[in-house]
Formats: C-alpha cells, structure tokens, sequence
C-alpha cells in the first residue's frame, strides 16, 4: 500500500469519526432537552413501540444522562427539586 493510499485512508477514517462525533453531540443536546422524570418516561414510553435495534443507542444516551444527572447537586448541596 503506497503512502497516497495510507493518506487517502486515513483522511476517510477521520472524517467518518467527525461525523460519528457531531451526531453523539447533537443526540445528547437533544436527549438534554428531557431533563425531568416524567418526560424521560413519556420519551422511553415512545421508544417501546418501535424495536430496540432502532432505539438502543437513544435508550443509552438517555440512561446515561439520567444516571449523570442523579448524582448533581446544586450550590446548596440538594438535589434539585424535579430530581427528588
């Protein structure tokens, strides 16, 4: 394999991880917008009726979110009331 090829690989390579990295970021800003328990389970109400091979990575981002956010304080060291 010449050098060009090696180049030419490498530059596809990373901007298929570019690409994977803006969608990751814009499916977490999107599964932020569901920052209460009651809309995170309207949201996994909705991914029930679809298969989980459509819904795996959103249910992942969603739980990663939640258990992020059940350990958060705020600056009087609660946890804020719509986590309670």
């Amino acid at each position: 394999m010449s050098l060009t090829d090696r180049y030419v690989i490498w530059r596809a390579e990373r901007t298929l991880r570019r690409s994977a990295r803006t969608e990751r970021e814009r499916l977490r800003r999107e599964m932020a917008a569901y920052s209460t328990p009651a809309h995170r389970a309207d949201l996994l109400a909705t991914f029930d009726r679809y298969p989980d091979e459509v819904t795996a990575r959103y249910r992942a981002e969603l739980s990663r979110q939640t258990v992020s956010t059940l350990g958060k304080r705020n600056r009087f060291g609660t946890r804020p009331h719509h986590l309670r």
